[in-house]
């Protein structure tokens, strides 16, 4: 085979891996769609998918010393590969039946419904990843024309493979999907398989049988390759060493697998867990084993041990797993500071996180490429045939891959934790690269033996010595969510003065609970007297700061349905909103879905927020599930008075599939009639464009819309019904006289209709109106995913006229009758509303640091409605403010005449106004010593 042609088939493989990596992608979200979002859907992936690859090189090395036209056979594959995939979606659409029944016939049985689901993905999903994995032995069987070249072939064309993936995984993940949808990317990768297929039927119709050239090639060798290869078959391998090579690199998969899991974790800690995260790091890993593969293969075949070669390799996997080790636990700060520089720019921060990523874990990436071509030759040495050495030592590595994937997720971390599963796989690094040591032939015939077994030994004591009294991590630094601060002046300031460890540091007591779970990092941090339920780095729930959105999204559709009996709770949070719900006599039944169990382990069994939540799970009524909230949507047979549906914000991996219209629709069918929806959406790290796309979408499903604003510039509430909405104030009035209910909502100051009214700020009309022209997010397009992550530092959905649309709004109010003054409560709810809108102009006037003007807006706002309690918490802050300005001045009277003044909401932790008043005190008692 000419070089030419060599290269022709070099790149059809190349084209191979980047499909390969795109169905991966693809299949990831369309299984998370089927089990939800959670680590069985990347499970039942990975599993399939290095299952069949194994599956398939195992098959294909013993079959392929059969097959005199490998390119034909390779060509066909490829057109199996890519017409199976293009059909895949309807499969998949076709098992919804089935788990439906399934579903309500048991009982949500979690457990059973995931494994029957991950029975079917698998056997689905195993065919096409089969003969993927056949592609390499067959390709290898191709290229190989000498025996002593066997590591640069099967190395190559690895490397040539892996540079693939990298493509593909960047390019599904940056270009394919966000440009052309679930769907077209499909079909458009399945016509590439296409392509790739006839191009390799061209090419073997030129060469005619291989086997026959093979011979031609052989004639031509040159004699200096003859003595190379004569003087490395020289060497002898033993049959146990053969076998123990093999079987590392089986281990050697494991490990890899433990590691590349876990740094996802981390990484996604300091850099956001953002559906881009995730693509970075898995091509970060990628490009490395593509690199080592490369390298690899230009260098094995001149070793002249094979074996001590590849006990050094693994010996650097562990030395450099455990260097990183050391590292990764301060990844938070060290990412902070790009993103603190390059925030302004997504495109060339996400280039310089990927550039970080990869220099990072670039050693041990390496050398796990490297170990392919090196185990290959040392087992071909033993097995003549290519095609079955490919083969063997392919599925034995995938085979590791598969119980690393599953240990890693269900055992390990949650068992061991991340740091423990880390220096676990480091450790098996570095036992094999001990065990192969001593099997090496030629480093039992020198004469340093005995000191290099010293320094073996003296290694591996070290590492475990190191794993003994390695510091533990500080969850401090994990869960800070630094990368969602990074807009705040405050930290930019303690950045650049090199401060941030000293001030994580004196916050690390505040850590209450930290745990490493199935799905997420989940942690609680208690500051100044308030918790906060942190996942995945990012704040869920906090007990003061975000009440007026944790009670609201409760109060506001209890109150606009006339009789709610059924409710159904998507995300348990800090246990505030369902608690609200409870507190409603009408209830008889609330499902709670929430998919982690850490969650329900900080609010059920720790009781952190038993404080503001009513403590729901003492009520019988609620009926926790446990299992993804989408999924429950879509296969339950449960009908409900109102759905609440609080998912953590949409930039998060995951999350942005909750506000498509697919899933909304489902909502819909799961209404009973008059029914109403209620959905929670930020308006902080969202683009104007993005949030006006979730509010098209909702508009397109529902016909009559409702908007809220529970937090002004921040948190907005949709209502969604299929009859018109009225607030029907006999109801609301009556709501508000139950003793539960009065109490709950006295913590926001809401004590009458025209208050609980401020709230309100847009109708149908208005919204139509607002969304013109802005597309729909759907299961297939994943706009939001993609879209949302690009604008985490944008805050421009504040740019919307939210006052102008309240202004336009109308409120329609029935049964009113019954109050003495109907004129004087539509007048009373307008002031309200007013001064709602003030405090808005007030919140503005904060972001753009005008302190003066937010002053001046204050004043008006809660002159117009002094029960605003965002108003009232932004003047206590402002307060707070001088008050401390006085203290850094030395002016305590000042000080202490101010926080006089201040009179704390309900519920208000009272830690800082109480630290401001010591600080005072004691400046006042030294003033006074000094002056006598």
């Amino acid at each position: 085979m000419t070089a030419l042609n060599t290269k022709i088939v070099w790149l059809l493989f190349f084209f191979s891996g980047a499909c390969g990596l795109v169905y991966e992608v693809i299949w990831t979200h369309e299984l998370s769609l089927i089990f939800g979002n959670t680590v069985y859907s990347l499970s039942a992936v990975l599993t399939s998918f290095m299952g069949g690859l194994a599956l398939g090189s195992y098959l294909a090395g013993r079959a392929s010393k059969r097959i005199t036209r490998p390119l034909r056979v390779y060509g066909y594959f490829e057109i199996f590969i890519g017409l199976y995939c293009a059909l895949l979606p309807f499969l998949f659409n076709g098992t919804e039946t089935l788990y439906a029944t399934i579903y309500n016939t048991w009982g949500t049985s979690f457990y059973l419904l995931s494994t029957v689901r991950f029975l079917i993905s698998f056997l689905i999903l195993l065919i096409p990843t089969t003969f993927m994995g056949a592609t390499l032995p067959i390709l290898t069987e191709a290229l190989l024309y000498r025996r002593d070249t066997m590591g640069f072939t099967t190395g190559s064309l690895y490397a040539f493979n892996a540079f693939g993936a990298v493509i593909g995984t960047l390019g599904a993940g940056f270009l394919l999907i966000p440009f052309l949808g679930i769907q077209w990317t499909i079909f458009s990768t399945a016509a590439l398989n296409l392509v790739l297929g006839i191009s390799a039927f061209a090419l073997d119709r030129k060469l005619g049988e291989t086997k026959i050239l093979f011979e031609e090639v052989r004639e031509k060798r040159p004699k200096k390759l003859k003595a190379t290869q004569k003087q490395n078959e020289s060497i002898s391998i033993s049959s146990a060493a053969v076998f123990v090579s093999v079987f590392v690199f089986g281990v050697s998969g494991f490990a890899a697998m433990v590691s590349q899991v876990a740094w996802t974790r981390v990484f996604s800690l300091a850099v956001g867990s953002t559906i881009y995260a995730f693509s970075i790091i898995v091509a970060a890993f990628i490009l490395g084993l593509a690199i080592g593969s490369s390298i690899g293969a230009r260098k094995v075949d001149n070793c002249r041990d094979l074996v001590k070669t590849l006990a050094l390799v693994q010996l650097g996997l562990g030395t450099s797993c455990m260097i990183i080790l050391l590292v990764l636990g301060w990844s938070p700060l060290l990412f902070v500071k790009l993103i603190l520089k390059y925030a302004g720019s997504f495109n060339l921060l996400l280039t310089l996180e990927f550039l970080a990523v990869a220099i990072l874990i670039l050693v041990p990436t390496m050398l796990l490429g490297a170990t392919f071509p090196l185990v290959t030759k040392i087992y071909h040495t033993a097995r003549k045939q290519a095609g079955r050495a490919v083969g063997d030592v392919y599925a034995m590595n995938t085979a590791g891959a598969i119980l690393g994937s599953f240990f890693v997720g269900f055992v390990l971390i949650p068992g061991l934790g991340i740091q423990g599963s880390l220096l676990l796989a480091a450790i098996l690094f570095l036992v094999s690269g001990f065990v192969l040591f001593f099997l090496s032939a030629s480093q039992r015939k020198s004469r340093g033996f005995v000191a290099a077994c010293a320094l073996v030994i003296v290694a591996l004591g070290g590492s475990f010595g190191l794993g003994r009294t390695l510091e533990s991590w500080d969850p401090m630094i994990l869960s800070s969510g630094l990368y969602m601060l990074s807009h705040e002046k405050s930290l930019e300031q303690i950045a650049a003065k090199g401060q941030l460890l000293q001030t994580l540091k004196r916050q690390e007591q505040g850590v209450k609970y930290y745990k490493e779970g199935l799905t997420s990092t989940v942690a609680v941090i208690e500051q100044d007297g308030i918790r906060f339920l942190k996942i995945g780095g990012k704040t869920d729930a906090t007990t003061f700061g975000d009440m007026p959105t944790q009670l609201l999204l409760a109060h506001v559709p209890m109150m606009l349905h006339p009789n709610p009996v059924d409710a159904l709770v998507i995300g348990l949070g800090g246990g505030v909103t369902v608690g609200s719900v409870l507190t409603y006599s009408s209830i008889q039944k609330v499902d709670l879905v929430e998919v982690s169990p850490e969650v329900v382990e900080v609010v059920r069994d720790y009781g952190f927020f038993d404080e503001v939540n009513n403590r729901p799970f003492l009520d019988n009524r609620l009926n926790l599930i446990v299992t993804d909230a989408r999924n429950h949507v879509d296969l339950t047979s449960s009908k409900y008075d109102v759905i609440i549906s609080e998912p953590s914000n949409p930039w998060m991996a995951g999350m942005a599939m909750f506000f498509t219209q697919d899933h909304l629709q489902n909502c819909r069918e799961r209404l009973n009639p008059g029914g109403l929806i209620c959905q929670w959406l930020p308006a902080y790290r969202i683009s104007k464009q993005d949030f006006l796309t979730v509010l098209a979408t909702f508009a397109s499903v529902f016909e009559y819309v409702s908007v809220w604003e529970s937090i002004p510039g921040v948190d907005y509430l949709f209502i969604g019904s299929m009859e018109p909405q009225s607030i029907d104030y006999k109801r609301v009035t009556k709501s508000l006289s139950e003793i539960p209910v009065q109490k709950d909502l006295s913590r926001l100051l809401i004590s009458d209709v025209p208050t609980f009214l401020s709230y309100y700020l847009a109708d149908e009309k208005q919204v139509q109106i607002l969304t013109r022209g802005y597309p729909v997010n759907t299961d297939d397009n994943v706009r939001l995913e993609y879209s949302a992550p690009r604008n985490i530092f944008n805050h421009s959905a504040r740019t919307i006229p939210f006052n102008e649309i309240r202004q336009k709004s109308e409120i329609t109010l029935k049964n009113i009758l019954s109050h003495p003054n109907e004129k004087n409560l539509i007048d009373l709810v307008k002031q309200t509303r007013q001064g709602r809108a003030w405090t808005l102009e007030a919140f503005k006037s904060r972001w753009q640091g005008d302190r003066k003007a937010v002053l001046q807006a204050l004043g008006r706002a809660l002159t117009l409605n002094s029960s605003d309690w965002n108003g009232r918490d932004l003047e206590i802050k402002m307060r707070m403010e001088a008050v401390r300005n006085s203290l850094q001045l030395g002016q305590f009277d000042n000080a202490l005449i101010r926080l006089n003044k201040i009179q704390l909401l309900p519920g208000q932790p009272d830690s800082q106004f109480n630290k401001y008043k010591s600080i005072a005190y004691q400046g006042l008692r030294k003033e006074n010593l000094k002056s006598n």
